[in-house]
């Protein structure tokens, strides 16, 4: 009986010195188990790397506690807190450096540059910006880039006002083509013609009134000479796509239309 007992020890022992001298699966630790300069591993709660036994600091920026119940000032609020914690239990932030916060400013830039071009770039260009800037400034804020996800919340916010007038001045000239007024951009030039200008130009005018109350000279469009009378057609535009055409007649304005004029 004493002969089988130690039998059995015997291949227990053999079965447990394989496993603890079974290679590891990484080639680095292999070459490592081979040259016989292996050593013991702990995985770091935060970023899930392996760092050596009994290392004070992993590569993210976790601190190891190096004794249990080991604590720590919370470097934001002072309280004390675990010296492995990742995170302070009363503020709430982050104790570790980590990937999340240049992710976090990545997107916090990508909203602040959304924003502003969704606020300067035309309608049908804001329409797709605007959108993203306020996803990414959502996102951003959560995630702790705080200040810069909500600048891009705030320049989203702004270029949705913008899409919001634009798209009422739209629905106005579906429905009036003729009286409606067009949006200006802040970026354009000044209005060569304005309402204004236009209710002041009456019929009988010459030419030359006409140009001196818009203050530039019109585009010829048309010009005919039938039966003595000398037609001709001028238009002057806006950089928005507003105009005005006038006739004269022998140097007399006899006709005048606009559209979009504000």
């Amino acid at each position: 009986m004493l002969q089988i007992c130690n039998f059995f020890r015997a291949v227990s022992r053999d079965r447990l010195n394989e496993a603890s001298q079974k290679p590891p699966k990484s080639l680095q630790t292999a070459i490592e188990y081979r040259s016989g300069k292996a050593e013991l591993q702990m995985e770091c709660p935060n970023c899930k790397l392996e760092n050596p036994e009994g290392a004070l600091q992993c590569d993210c920026g976790y601190a190891f506690a190096r004794t249990e119940g080991e604590t720590r000032r919370c470097p934001y609020c002072a309280e004390v807190i675990q010296a492995a914690a990742v995170k302070c239990r009363y503020c709430g932030e982050s104790l570790v450096a980590s990937t999340k916060a240049t992710k976090s400013s990545a997107v916090g830039i990508a909203a602040i540059v959304l924003g502003i071009g969704g606020a300067l770039l035309p309608y049908f260009a804001a329409v797709f910006l605007v959108p993203a800037a306020l996803i990414c400034g959502v996102v951003a804020y959560k995630r702790g880039s705080r200040g810069m996800g909500w600048a891009g919340v705030v320049l989203g916010i702004i270029g949705a006002l913008g899409i919001v007038y634009t798209s009422q001045k739209i629905t106005e000239i579906v429905r009036d083509p003729f009286n409606a007024s067009l949006p200006q951009s802040p970026l354009a030039p000044p209005p060569v013609v304005t309402r204004a200008k236009y209710e002041r130009i009456r019929e009988g005018m010459t030419y030359e009134q006409v140009r001196e109350i818009l203050g530039e000279t019109g585009e010829e469009l048309s010009r005919s000479d039938i039966g003595g009378y000398t037609t001709v057609m001028y238009s002057w535009k806006n950089s928005n796509g507003s105009n005005m055409n006038a006739m004269f007649q022998n140097g007399r304005l006899v006709n005048k239309a606009q559209f979009g004029l504000r």
